[in-house]
């Protein structure tokens, strides 16, 4: 059963103002675990009919994860959540490139969760991330893409 929505007025109104630009939106938002980030991005899309809502989300860190298991688990919840064959998960640049094709037709609010554990023992991530914002992602004037993590620093610091 899921709960009802309290609160965040102020910052649903800041997300709703991005529909009406004409051009891609890169959003970050940032706080310490469990106060409901992720499920902001969730209210403020189901709140938003005529887009599509992908949420990707990282494996939490612990032993054994490695950038290789990122990887291949963004590309199965990719495939999941948009209906994708199978999809090689060796680089993050082509991951990216599949999740902007899969949505640079359409209206959609695109949530990569906990993006600081998907890229904290990658060195490539979010180079490859720079590079897919400039390349793919921002050519769909319709897309918002949300960045999301606990880990404020590192989201500062990169």
């Amino acid at each position: 059963m899921k709960c009802r929505f309290v609160g965040r007025e102020y910052e649903l109104g800041a997300l709703r103002r991005l529909l009406g630009k004409r051009a891609a939106s890169l959003v970050v938002v940032t706080g310490r675990r469990r106060i409901g980030k992720s499920r902001l991005i969730e209210e403020f899309a189901a709140r938003t009919p005529g887009y599509r809502h992908v949420a990707i989300s990282a494996l939490a860190p612990q032993a054994g994860i490695t950038p290789a298991s990122q990887r291949t688990a963004f590309a199965e919840q990719m495939q999941s959540e948009l209906g994708l064959p199978p999809v090689a998960a060796e680089d993050w640049l082509d991951l990216f490139n599949h999740l902007s094709r899969a949505t640079e037709k359409t209206r959609a609010i695109v949530l990569l969760d906990e993006i600081s554990w998907m890229g904290k023992d990658d060195p490539e991530f979010l180079p490859k991330l720079k590079i897919a914002w400039d390349r793919y992602f921002k050519r769909n004037a319709k897309l918002i893409l949300v960045l999301c993590g606990s880990v404020s620093s590192w989201l500062e610091k990169n």
